[in-house]
């Protein structure tokens, strides 16, 4: 199994279809804006859509284009079916479509600017939560590995190996090889640091970098494991 489906497998089995509850909310968001303009409908389409296209499961095969598309378009329909009628094209000619592309592809931009700023923290208060609203992405799932507390160990180290898969870097599996230390299983810590160095050779980390200084000690701390004696560093 490789370290993203083992992570996975940890997860609540919930987590791959919290996608296909954007279909429902959105139809249900669309339908209660029934009674707006249909500018506040194209407004929450947008915010839906751009929700959409970052979440994981099913949905997510269809890339993040067609998943946000589809996701606001069950706001549209269920604005449509509010209104008991498809909603006619706006009065006003071109400038007015014109100008309700513009309205959607801004809110679509604040939503996506809005995403951006609200995930960190939101990370560091419910780790489980930005999984959720990123469908599983690197750094979330590294968020929560350290939100693990000792008694969770594999759990810790399947999420950083998850997410070491995901992006590829060192950093994940230099933290793993703290955790396996701390817990007292060398012989892992010790594989794990030599998978981190092995990793910080085939991609371009800077030397002297905190990554690489990360991946250094994590070496040393392997080697001090069980009271070992730690290897000497060849000098360049």
């Amino acid at each position: 199994m490789d370290p993203v489906s083992a992570a996975r497998a940890l997860l609540p089995a919930w987590l791959p279809f919290v996608s296909l509850l954007a279909f429902p909310f959105g139809f249900a968001a669309g339908w209660l804006a029934r009674k707006r303009t249909r500018l506040a409908a194209v407004m929450v389409s947008s915010v839906v859509g751009a929700l959409m296209a970052h979440l994981g499961g099913p949905a997510s095969i269809l890339g993040p284009a067609v998943a946000g598309f589809l996701g606001g378009s069950a706001v549209l329909a269920g604005y449509a079916v509010g209104r008991r009628r498809t909603p006619a094209p706006p009065a006003g000619g071109i400038a007015r479509r014109a100008a309700l592309v513009l309205a959607w592809v801004l809110v679509f931009l604040a939503a996506e600017a809005g995403r951006v700023r609200v995930l960190p923290p939101l990370s560091l208060r419910s780790p489980m939560a930005a999984v959720v609203l990123t469908g599983g992405e690197a750094w979330t799932l590294a968020n929560l590995a350290r939100a693990c507390d000792a008694g969770r160990r594999p759990e810790a180290v399947a999420f950083y190996r998850a997410a070491f898969a995901l992006d590829g870097r060192p950093e994940h599996l230099a933290i793993a090889t703290f955790v396996e230390s701390h817990a007292g299983r060398c012989s892992e810590a010790k594989a794990l640091a030599d998978e981190a160095a092995r990793a910080v050779a085939r991609v371009p980390v800077r030397p002297g970098s905190w990554e690489a200084n990360l991946v250094t000690r994590a070496r040393t701390v392997a080697d001090h494991c069980g009271g070992g004696i730690p290897e000497t560093p060849e000098e360049d």
